[in-house]
């Protein structure tokens, strides 16, 4: 188990955001959910969007050990979201993203404006990407997969955020980000996390 610290601010280029603009051109693979069924689904387990991707991620990732980094981004899209799959190799990740459920479709797009990375590995790491487009000065920050404009990181008060951490279902498009690196989730996985700074667009 490595050692916990705080979770550092880094840009995108640090740890090697693929691609590091949405502007770049790059097309990814795009895996549609349909946000109603996916909130179901994560209530019966106990959690909320953020675990009920990162989980499943995470464990293939850390079993399939890739050699080549790839970076998941998220999109909202009415009352759908996408998950995007780049990376500069073909990487099939259809297992999971396929079969998780709420899964609607699948296909192949440039990254979308309103495209966030939240997931990156790094060949030999999987990082939960917090990303912000300025420094934030706060102990407490917030992640909200609910917005409609994109997926973003906040300034919270701390009876927000341990509200969010105690009661996840009840928070389902909300996360509580970590103010220590690495978390271990279910299985004894190890997620490093790293707020991330970059002009996304």
């Amino acid at each position: 188990m490595t050692s916990q610290q705080s979770v550092p601010i880094v840009k995108c280029s640090q740890i090697g955001i693929y691609p590091d603009s949405t502007r770049a051109g790059v097309i990814g693979h795009d895996f549609c959910y349909d946000w109603q069924r996916v909130q179901e689904a994560a209530q019966q387990q106990g959690c909320n969007l953020d675990d009920f991707l990162v989980g499943p991620l995470a464990k293939r990732l850390t079993g399939k050990k890739l050699q080549t980094p790839l970076t998941f981004w998220y999109a909202p899209l009415g009352g759908l979201f996408v998950v995007t799959v780049c990376s500069a190799r073909n990487v099939n990740l259809f297992d999971p993203l396929h079969g998780m459920r709420g899964y609607v479709e699948y296909g192949g797009n440039h990254l979308r404006p309103t495209a966030r990375p939240f997931l990156h590995w790094d060949g030999s790491r999987v990082i939960r990407v917090h990303s912000l487009e300025s420094t934030i000065e706060s102990a407490y920050l917030v992640a909200d997969f609910g917005n409609g404009f994109c997926l973003t990181v906040s300034e919270s008060d701390e009876e927000l955020y341990r509200a969010i951490q105690d009661d996840p279902v009840g928070h389902f498009e909300y996360s509580a980000v970590p103010r220590t690196s690495p978390t271990t989730i279910p299985e004894a996985l190890e997620v490093h996390h790293a707020l991330c700074i970059s002009r996304w667009t």
